[in-house]
């Protein structure tokens, strides 16, 4: 089950990948709100990791 908003790391199958924060249903039936490519998976999960963190040292 989703949230309201989400952050997704899309791999483009060349070693790069997309960082989305999208709202809805993904993949199916969703809006972006943001999205950013990276030249690394390694780099688009590291910066979903940073989006993320704060949200769980909050609670």
């Amino acid at each position: 089950m989703w949230s309201e908003k989400d952050v997704i790391v899309e791999a483009d199958g060349d070693g790069g990948a997309k960082l989305l924060i999208v709202e809805g249903n993904y993949p199916a039936d969703y809006m972006t709100h943001k999205e950013q490519y990276f030249q690394t998976e390694d780099e688009a999960c590291e910066a979903a990791e940073r989006l993320i963190a704060p949200a769980y040292l909050h609670g």
